[in-house]
């Protein structure tokens, strides 16, 4: 900053509004600047006359490359740990809907749907929706609304060729109409381009993480 540029200004401040109010503008603008006076010989002025050598800013570069190289890889573990919750959420609400059959010995399923991202449970004899145990309202998992597990996508369902998972009173797994699965059904959630699978096994229903 040139002082001739500067004095040009103060000069038609003085002019404008009187030389109180210009130097008071002046100690305000040098304050602000970090300078205590305009000349340039001042050595408490050195540091702002001066600007960064190549070596500097060469240096600030690297640091700040490290500093994002450190970061992305937590960014990895933390979308891990996102995927990781959802995936053991859904494990817990399938051997929930497991363990409600068998106590109210009534059938009860989850019906799953892709495209919309979500699951819920609900008693098979009416389709009428399940209770969630710790909230008390509807058992419905929606991964676009849900403030824990948002933008999770529900990838597939496959519970022998339907996307319903039902269990009977004893337990038993069942496809969406009702006929005992002849092989392992699954349910694949997704999280930023990892994905976890979950799958329940004939007979027994026992469910698992893969």
């Amino acid at each position: 900053m040139k002082q001739r540029g500067l004095g040009f200004t103060l000069r038609q401040l003085e002019n404008g509004f009187g030389i109180d109010y210009a130097n008071t503008l002046k100690k305000r603008f040098l304050f602000l600047s970090g300078f205590t006076s305009l000349d340039k010989n001042n050595k408490s002025n050195k540091h702002y006359l001066t600007g960064f050598t190549i070596v500097e800013l060469i240096m600030v570069i690297v640091i700040l490359a490290v500093i994002a190289a450190l970061a992305i890889p937590r960014f990895d573990s933390y979308y891990t740990i996102i995927l990781e919750g959802a995936a053991r959420r859904l494990v817990s609400d399938i051997r929930y809907t497991q363990r409600l059959a068998i106590a109210k010995h009534d059938d009860y399923g989850i019906e799953f749907n892709t495209g919309s991202d979500s699951y819920r449970v609900y008693r098979v004899s009416d389709n009428s929706t399940a209770v969630e145990p710790l909230s008390r309202g509807n058992f419905i998992m929606n991964y676009t609304t849900d403030s824990e597990f948002k933008s999770i996508d529900l990838a597939s369902a496959n519970f022998g060729g339907t996307s319903n998972l039902r269990f009977t009173s004893l337990g038993t797994p069942q496809d969406a109409n009702g006929n005992n699965l002849a092989s392992a059904g699954t349910a694949t959630i997704s999280y930023k381009g990892s994905s976890k699978t979950v799958s329940v096994t004939i007979n027994t229903g026992k469910v698992n993480l893969q």
